[in-house]
């Protein structure tokens, strides 16, 4: 492996990391007050009853989510796919008033 090759998988490795701590640490909604708490336990039952395949219940694809809101009584969500829990495969939003 020469100089260059070392570099660019150092580089990979230092981005990979980034990538990590950004999603784990960053990524998830912290509700603020108990209405808040109360959608987001709204928000991650729809979630679980929407995902429910084997690489979720495997843990190899998680979900988070980035927010929550309720206008004029509907429940809309932003929440993030995981593989890993790392490496984000896509948003998805939700709103309850086109179920």
């Amino acid at each position: 492996m020469n100089r260059r090759e070392r570099v660019l998988v150092v580089v990979v490795i230092i981005l990979l990391t980034v990538m990590g701590i950004k999603s784990i640490a960053f990524d998830s909604m912290i509700p603020a007050n108990a209405s808040e708490e109360q959608m987001v336990g709204e928000m991650q039952a729809i979630i679980e009853a929407k995902h429910d395949g084997i690489l979720y219940d495997s843990g190899l694809m998680k979900t988070r989510i980035l927010a929550v809101k309720q206008d004029d009584g509907v429940l809309k969500g932003h929440y993030r796919k995981y593989a890993l829990w790392i490496f984000p495969m896509g948003d998805e939003y939700y709103d309850a008033s086109e179920e």
